[in-house]
């Protein structure tokens, strides 16, 4: 990979993969199913909870490490705050002042945790255009990078000079690096993306990766890593459709497939053996719309090995299966035998008048050790006041491979708990909100099941937010 300073290398076209003789075609329909087997509740055992400093607001985005440590920030109302870190046991470890303002923990990798931030609170602000890191060990500082300025060499000259603006950047981590993907702004009103590579101890920038002819205007989109550490990365081309790449460990190109024109697509994990890439309808194109749909590709030529039609939500994959995610509902898919082993509903969607009526959200939590999948389902209120907050309920839902309800835990209903949660050693974490809706706190649960060693088990991969399979 050349220096950064050698130029801006741009990202080989997109060419047809290899067709596959018979992809797998699912038709997955997550709106609806049958029923989970009922189970008697029982109540998560509260192990302890963390309150911020009056004044102070506390987000985590759901970073913890190999060990249990817990990363999160504390923020002020003028945006200055701290790293914070604790022991899986509660105890805070250190606390670190960040360089920026608005800080949040994005992931932990090699010992190093990353911080994305900003300079100012001004309106248009935007997240993540200053990077820190600390030492995950003690919480030293270790080094800072403006995002803004080694982004502003993927504006190509014809759309230029680049503006002070990056769009959401999305980091990922493997082997010592910190890849970013990102995208920068240019004076003709497009977003071009691209990819920083970053080196976790120093803070170097080791490459920058550009997009010929791909523009967006709307968002970045977020890479990923394979097992084998490919770098994976969807890109908009001329605001239509989008290109999904993939590059080799030594930087080297593997594919370019180009997605359907009439969707908006995007990267959404890989697994040991995929890809697998979101899509749905662009109502500029199909404005009757038509159906989302997610397809696998090879990772090592791109092809289209499946398409499960009807997921909506998110997917996480271990192995030969994958969980798709619905509005109160979940569907295990078996990508070797091309079927949709089970679905099922968690709850029953309330009324249509949502303003009195509770609505149904679904949070993803993990793949466990047994290949069963922990979900987080909560009935909320729109509009809910701390008087009528205790209207809503939450429960962490068991399923095991088979698609039967091992346990459903009732959660207490003094919070909304729709945020990220991670698992380690039998205990989750989350941070909910409290009836003001504005103000969250930590807590953990003992919970007697643990994530899956191998896969893209969470959201972002796996509790680091490194979005790596494990």
């Amino acid at each position: 990979m050349p220096p950064p300073d050698a130029g801006t290398p741009a990202a080989p076209p997109p060419t047809p993969p290899p067709p596959i003789a018979s992809p797998c075609e699912l038709s997955v329909g997550l709106d609806g199913g049958p029923a989970l087997e009922a189970t008697a509740a029982r109540h998560p055992t509260p192990a302890w909870e963390h309150r911020p400093a009056a004044g102070m607001r506390l987000r985590w985005d759901g970073v913890l490490d190999a060990d249990g440590n817990l990363y999160w920030t504390e923020l002020a109302d003028d945006g200055t705050g701290e790293v914070v870190s604790a022991t899986r046991a509660g105890r805070v470890r250190w606390r670190a002042p960040a360089a920026h303002l608005v800080a949040h923990v994005a992931l932990v990798a090699d010992g190093v945790v990353a911080v994305l931030s900003q300079p100012t609170i001004e309106p248009l602000g935007v997240p993540g255009t200053a990077l820190e890191a600390f030492r995950a060990a003690d919480g030293a500082p270790l080094w800072t990078r403006d995002v803004v300025a080694d982004a502003a060499p993927l504006v190509p000259e014809a759309a230029g000079p680049a503006r002070a603006y990056v769009g959401e950047t999305h980091p990922a981590a493997a082997d010592g690096v910190l890849f970013l993907s990102l995208t920068a702004l240019g004076a003709d009103g497009y977003q071009y993306p691209g990819v920083l590579r970053v080196d976790l101890e120093s803070g170097a920038l080791v490459s920058r990766r550009a997009f010929e002819g791909a523009r967006t205007i709307w968002m970045s989109s977020p890479a990923a890593i394979a097992p084998d550490g490919a770098l994976l990365f969807s890109a908009s081309t001329d605001v239509v459709g989008a290109t999904v790449y993939a590059t080799a460990p030594d930087g080297g190109d593997r594919f370019a497939i180009a997605q359907p024109s009439d969707h908006a697509s995007w990267l959404a994990n890989v697994s040991d053996r995929f890809a697998f890439v979101q899509s749905f309808p662009d109502s500029r194109f199909l404005p009757d719309g038509g159906p989302a749909y997610v397809d696998w590709l090879r990772l090592e030529d791109g092809a289209r090995a499946g398409r499960a039609t009807g997921v909506s939500g998110e997917v996480l994959s271990a192995g030969g299966f994958a969980y798709a995610f619905g509005i109160g509902t979940v569907a295990r898919l078996d990508l070797d035998g091309c079927a949709v082993a089970w679905r099922r509903t968690l709850a029953s969607e309330p009324p249509s008048d949502r303003s009195t009526h509770p609505h149904l959200t679904t949070a993803v939590t993990a793949v466990t050790a047994d290949g069963g999948v922990l979900v987080l389902s909560e009935l909320d209120v729109y509009g809910a006041t701390s008087l009528d907050v205790t209207l809503g309920t939450a429960a962490l839902v068991a399923l095991g491979p088979d698609g039967v309800e091992r346990w459903r835990a009732e959660l207490p209903v003094d919070a909304l708990y729709g945020g990220p949660g991670a698992l380690h050693g039998g205990r989750w974490f989350v941070a909910p909100l409290l009836p003001d809706r504005s103000t969250a706190v930590l807590r953990a649960f003992d919970v007697g099941i643990d994530g899956a060693e191998r896969g893209w088990i969470a959201p972002e991969g796996g509790f680091a937010r490194a979005r790596r399979a494990r």
